[in-house]
């Protein structure tokens, strides 16, 4: 006898099952790649922005490193502006006391003494001369160590003239007292 089959819905409704299952999986892996796609897209737009956050702030920081440089370079010149306002003060202050200095000195000379050299190094002021006798040299010293701006005054050189015969070749070493004085405020200045 023939094999009828009597129920063909059940092929029927496996190959629906088939269809659809399918069709799911084809779904699915649309689904899946969709889905892949638009992660891709959205870290793509996340990268996008975190660069253009990177790069405002490079130029923010090229800007701020440049006002600092300028803020630097600024107190520099500032610092160098007070030294010079410093150092015109001190001038100003003192621009009398070389004409006390000579005049302390000019008041000290006598006939027949003469300097021929007036240096300053530092708070020391070296005088170099020429007298007619010792006496002249003595008494110099002594009006040197009267003065008012000048102190501990030293002899430090006497001999023979090679200049004029009969003359005596001295070097004394004379301190300013205010012009001491100043130095080591500048010192003690500059040491802060």
């Amino acid at each position: 006898m023939p094999q009828i089959n009597l129920l063909p819905w059940r092929e029927v409704l496996r190959q629906k099952h088939q269809r659809q299952f399918s069709q799911q999986t084809l779904l699915v892996i649309f689904c899946t790649l969709f889905a892949i796609m638009a992660f891709g897209q959205f870290i793509e737009h996340k990268i996008d922005n975190q660069n253009k956050q990177n790069s405002f702030i490079q130029t923010e920081t090229r800007k701020l490193d440049t006002q600092v440089q300028e803020a630097t370079d600024l107190r520099k010149k500032r610092n160098q502006l007070i030294q010079q306002i410093r150092a015109t003060q001190s001038l100003q202050r003192h621009r009398g006391d070389l004409v006390r200095i000579l005049n302390s000195i000019s008041h000290a000379t006598e006939p027949q003494l003469y300097l021929t050299d007036l240096r300053r190094e530092g708070e020391t002021l070296t005088l170099k001369g020429e007298a007619a006798d010792n006496q002249q040299i003595s008494s110099l010293i002594r009006h040197l160590a009267q003065s008012e701006v000048l102190e501990n005054p030293a002899l430090k050189n006497v001999g023979s003239s090679a200049l004029n015969k009969g003359f005596h070749h001295f070097t004394i070493q004379v301190q300013h007292w205010k012009l001491r004085s100043a130095i080591q405020h500048e010192k003690q200045r500059g040491q802060r």
